[in-house]
């Protein structure tokens, strides 16, 4: 428990810096990332670039080789590796194209997709590791996503307009508990080095380095994750999606509260934040660009240093116009259940 409980606190601990993303046209600049940060998640279309790399992973060879080759493959994966995402999103009737490249040991793959409300479209790349029959390269996947809810025997999802209010509560939640002096400043447009096109009318900065990790630590431990985690609790249409009982928050809470002050010491001995910021441009109050860099060490119980580095851009374009989106809706989509069978799973 006390091993799921740090690992909940570093998930959040995470969520709060990605979340703590944008900027607006006025004020200071907290107030100015709380108002984009509102208008970004009421936005009825826009299009988006976004790429993220890991730049740095460093892990010791004495836990590589305790958790044996399998981990070896999967660290030689992540190093280096890069993803572009190319997204058209539309608010209703609701839908998202996007077109993914990975890079990743060398190798390089594009995966297509499609995802309305009920349905997802995949086109799967012919890799000859996944021996996929002739008939089906090149062609889209259809997914129900209501009977895959089914089949893993989960709760219902949230709606679209659940999942926005949900999401609006929790990053205010966050926001408002973080000191504007310590975490937040206004960058000249000049000195924030944007992309070549990308325009601002503001552009904002928050950050978390070795001189305020300590703080951080502290008011997410001990403002945030309370608030937040009273706030989800009393969520009914999220407390039946991750089917969880009164007997279950009940639990947490008092685990959460029993646990904290060695979470608390776990966090600030063991993981530490050489820099985390995330610079936010704003255009007509609206987020244009967003540039992120995380560079963190974890030490393990016996001593064992990991070092992780990542960068992320995101660019925004054409926001609440008409979308352009990049496929059209497949007529001829292969159904899994057909997939499956044509390469010998069944289902």
């Amino acid at each position: 428990m006390k091993n799921r409980l740090h690992k909940v606190a570093m998930l959040f601990i995470a969520a709060a810096l990605i979340i703590v993303a944008g900027c607006s046209a006025s004020a200071s600049p907290k107030e100015s990332l709380e108002k984009a940060t509102q208008k970004m998640a009421e936005v009825t279309s826009y299009e988006s670039t976004m790429s993220f790399g890991i730049d740095e992973l460093t892990v010791p060879d004495e836990l590589l080789q305790e958790d044996g080759a399998g981990a070896q493959y999967v660290i030689g994966l992540l190093k280096g590796a890069k993803v572009n995402v190319k997204a058209v999103y539309q608010k209703e009737p609701l839908r998202t194209d996007m077109e993914m490249d990975v890079t990743a040991a060398g190798i390089s793959i594009k995966i297509p997709m499609i995802m309305t409300d009920k349905k997802m479209f995949v086109k799967i790349p012919a890799l000859p590791m996944l021996m996929l029959p002739e008939q089906y390269t090149d062609k889209f996947v259809e997914i129900d996503l209501e009977e895959l809810a089914k089949q893993a025997e989960t709760g219902a999802m949230l709606d679209t307009a659940a999942q926005q209010k949900l999401g609006q509560e929790v990053s205010g939640i966050i926001l408002k508990h973080f000191d504007e002096k310590t975490y937040f400043s206004s960058l000249k447009k000049e000195d924030a080095a944007l992309p070549e096109g990308v325009e601002a009318d503001q552009v904002v900065r928050f950050q978390i380095n070795e001189g305020n990790y300590q703080q951080a630590v502290e008011t997410i431990v001990n403002q945030v994750l309370p608030e937040l985690i009273d706030t989800l609790t009393k969520n009914e249409d999220f407390m039946k999606m991750i089917e969880s009982t009164n007997e279950d928050v009940t639990k947490l809470k008092a685990d959460f509260e029993a646990n904290k002050q060695e979470t608390l010491d776990q966090l600030k001995t063991n993981l530490k934040v050489n820099d985390f910021s995330i610079v936010g441009a704003i255009k007509d109050g609206y987020l244009s660009q967003q540039t992120a860099k995380i560079n963190v060490d974890f030490t393990d119980e016996s001593g064992g240093i990991v070092k992780v580095g990542g960068s992320l851009t995101a660019e925004y374009h054409n926001i609440n116009k008409a979308p352009k989106f990049l496929y059209e809706i497949p007529t001829d989509a292969v159904k899994m259940d057909e997939l499956m069978s044509g390469m010998g799973l069944g289902m």
